[in-house]
């Protein structure tokens, strides 16, 4: 028959329905794979739950999808790195890195970097069998150069790690050097000295902060030279880069550009227009894009407008003055006979009455 129990359970099974629709809600795109995974797992026995009669089965499958719905983490928000000013680029070739201990080239049999390149100018790295520490590191060769835009300084990074790794570039200001892990801005720790693991590391970093808390004046030029190390490895770098300025909306400024009525302007500013609209479409996912779309701004801000084709003011207000010039004259012409016609009629003699 029907019990507490039985109520209890119905409930039970009604929350749990309720925990399932909203989590198939949720959005994959806003979080990370593994977190949305865990979640997915949770909601397909949680499925399986609510058909069971044992009411523990029940609570246990709402306990874990609860705690799946509360352990899922945001996707990082990423920024395009087109759409700021591109310092540098690094080279990934063998020949523009160096050990940073021990014999300086990579193509020694001595290295402590097992160097590999690898098809797409990429290349992988790896503790080497002489390397006489567990933290071998490698150095670029070409000192970096940068004045920062607004105060912002980003790297861009696309590597793969199946171990520890860390990047800890040396900086250069006026007479002061300054050294800093930067693994903790790119992992989002709060601990300096954190180094990050093994993964997928792809994206824009804004490390400008980071430099600011190691000392640097982000107003004034510095010079950067980069520097990374693993444990053991091996670390895959497919690319390198770093980057300033405020971030541009490439594909808003294409989108309102899209939407600009060409009858509107003349016709030599929508032609300037026009062509710059072209360039930034072709730029779009290039290094030159930001540039592009820089000029795409300034030839929208400069489209001057058809004037309107009427009647000129100047007309108008000599026609309004002549036609009240002219009332004014059938007015005083009006009043004039008036006047004519009641003086003749003051002067005409009485008639006199007929004589019988």
């Amino acid at each position: 028959g029907y019990t507490q129990t039985t109520a209890t359970h119905y409930a039970d099974v009604a929350n749990l329905q309720a925990l399932v629709n909203r989590a198939e809600k949720l959005d994959a795109a806003v979080y990370t794979a593994d977190s949305y995974k865990v979640m997915t797992d949770a909601v397909a026995t949680a499925k399986a739950a609510l058909t069971q009669t044992d009411i523990s089965v029940t609570r246990q499958a709402y306990t874990t999808l609860a705690n799946a719905i509360g352990g899922l983490v945001k996707q990082k928000e990423t920024i395009d790195r087109y759409s700021l000013i591109m310092v540098h680029q690094m080279n990934l070739t063998m020949d523009l890195w160096k050990n940073g201990n021990g014999v300086s080239s990579l193509d020694n049999a001595k290295s402590h970097i097992a160097f590999q390149q690898n098809e797409n100018g990429g290349f992988t790295i790896q503790k080497g069998k002489f390397a006489a520490n567990d933290w071998p590191d490698i150095h670029y060769l070409t000192p970096i150069v940068l004045t920062p835009v607004d105060g912002k300084v980003y790297l861009y990074l696309d590597l793969e790690a199946n171990s520890t790794w860390s990047i800890f570039p040396t900086f250069i200001q006026g007479n002061d050097t300054y050294t800093g892990r930067l693994n903790y801005i790119i992992e989002g720790s709060y601990d300096e000295t954190f180094d990050a693991g093994a993964g997928r590391y792809y994206g824009v970093y804004d490390i400008s902060d980071a430099l600011t808390a190691l000392g640097l004046d982000l107003s004034k030029e510095f010079i950067m030279t980069f520097v990374m190390n693993v444990v053991p490895g091996p670390v895959t770098v497919n690319e390198i880069a770093v980057l300033t300025g405020t971030p541009l909306d490439i594909q808003g400024t294409l989108d309102r550009a899209s939407k600009i009525d060409k009858t509107l302007y003349t016709e030599e500013s929508y032609a300037a227009f026009a062509a710059a609209y072209e360039k930034a479409k072709a730029a779009l996912n290039t290094p030159d894009a930001y540039q592009a779309t820089l000029d795409l701004q300034a030839k929208m801000i400069g489209l001057k407008k058809i004037e309107e084709k009427g009647t000129p003011m100047g007309l108008i207000i000599g026609i309004i003055v002549g036609a009240v010039l002219a009332l004014a004259v059938i007015v005083v012409i009006i009043v004039v006979i008036l006047a004519a016609k009641k003086k003749k009629g003051g002067n005409a003699p009485d008639e006199a009455p007929a004589n019988e």
